[in-house]
């Protein structure tokens, strides 16, 4: 399939990050899966944890996709479902940065969006 669609896979390098720890773990404990994560970092992006390198990393690649000319779209995979294509027959045309955000009841206060 992804062949089809000629999609390209890019694999992240995971590294150490530059910035102090936000976790730490307790002697004799191991931090668990969202610890680690608050911790672990994307090269070349070490200062920004790599939930949020993700953005600087679509835009390297983007840039170096010259034959990447139509619409993207960046979403996350485990809560999203298409009822059609979003680019087909009958979509809207997509002109500049087009920003959505989750439904109000929707709330970010946890540990996804703390710094750094």
């Amino acid at each position: 399939y992804f062949k089809e669609q000629r999609v390209t896979a890019k694999y992240l390098k995971l590294v150490d990050c530059t910035f102090e720890p936000l976790q730490k773990a307790e002697e004799g404990k191991e931090l668990d899966s969202h610890q680690k994560e608050q911790n672990t970092c994307a090269y070349p992006y070490s200062d920004i944890k790599v939930r949020w390198s993700r953005f600087p990393l679509l835009r390297d690649w983007l840039e170096e996709c010259k034959e990447c000319t139509g619409p993207v779209l960046v979403s996350d995979a485990r809560d999203v479902l298409f009822q059609r294509d979003p680019f087909g027959v009958g979509a809207p045309e997509v002109t500049g940065l087009q920003v959505f955000q989750e439904h109000h009841t929707q709330l970010t206060n946890h540990w996804i969006v703390k710094n750094p």
